[in-house]
């Protein structure tokens, strides 16, 4: 069930709310809606099919959906036990949230999970969808004084982000980037630390302006995305903005 506890820690409950009904039995597609219905705040439709495209060990045949996974008293004991504790600690994290949470840490995959895209999709930095964008940023915090100069991607003020697109940028991704009505964005200090991946912070949606060409030949761009959200002052030195 190694599954199940990567998804931790969760960013939407369904497919924990499936598994725990389906550990009663096999139950039908509209038994599985009305659940949600019951169990998930703002439930639609398409999250569900959305679940069902990725979820492991659940299989459906025609209206019919069962745990494709034999379970002895100590497994469901065991899942029953990592249910209840997923679901907890959603709500200790998330409160009534249903969108992205101000300051919460998210995996790149956990991003895509929540806006319905595949979580395979982890490859590069900027995610364009319908009318917004999702940025990924890591500020090279670990890097010496000198050398963080290379790097453009930095708060300016609590509330504006300078950021620097990929390299050769398409003019294509550029005419996406300008009319974007907003950004996610997503940052951390540094890609690891102590030899572990680090999460990003969602810091809020932003509005992308000032696009300018960077020096050099590279095809880069800077942008300035002003923040709907001030970064709060615990996280202005771990991002940058304060020196002690």
């Amino acid at each position: 069930m190694n599954y199940l506890s990567g998804l931790l820690p969760l960013v939407r409950v369904h497919e924990y709310q499936i598994v725990k009904l389906l550990l009663d039995g096999p139950k039908t597609y509209q038994e599985i809606v009305m659940y949600l219905t019951e169990t998930v705040q703002g439930f639609v439709l398409a999250e569900l099919e959305h679940v069902l495209t990725y979820l492991q060990f659940v299989e459906k045949d025609k209206n019919i959906l069962r745990l494709s996974v034999p379970m002895d008293d100590q497994l469901l004991e065991y899942v029953q036990d990592l249910i209840e504790y997923g679901l907890i600690r959603y709500v200790i994290d998330n409160g009534n949230e249903t969108g992205f949470k101000l300051w919460l840490n998210y995996r790149m995959d956990q991003v895509q999970l929540k806006l319905l895209k595949n979580p395979g999709n982890i490859m590069v930095g900027t995610y364009y969808y319908d009318d917004y964008v999702v940025i990924f940023a890591s500020l090279k915090k670990d890097l010496e004084e000198a050398d963080k100069l290379n790097y453009k991607d930095k708060f300016l003020q609590p509330d504006l982000f300078q950021w620097e697109s990929m390299t050769n940028l398409p003019q294509s991704h550029l005419e996406k980037l300008m009319k974007s009505t907003f950004a996610h964005v997503f940052i951390r200090k540094m890609t690891t630390e102590n030899g572990l991946v680090l999460p990003f912070t969602y810091v809020g949606k932003g509005k992308m302006s000032n696009p300018r060409k960077t020096d050099g030949d590279n095809g880069t761009y800077l942008f300035d995305i002003h923040m709907e959200n001030e970064l709060p002052e615990y996280l202005q030195y771990d991002f940058g903005l304060t020196k002690e």
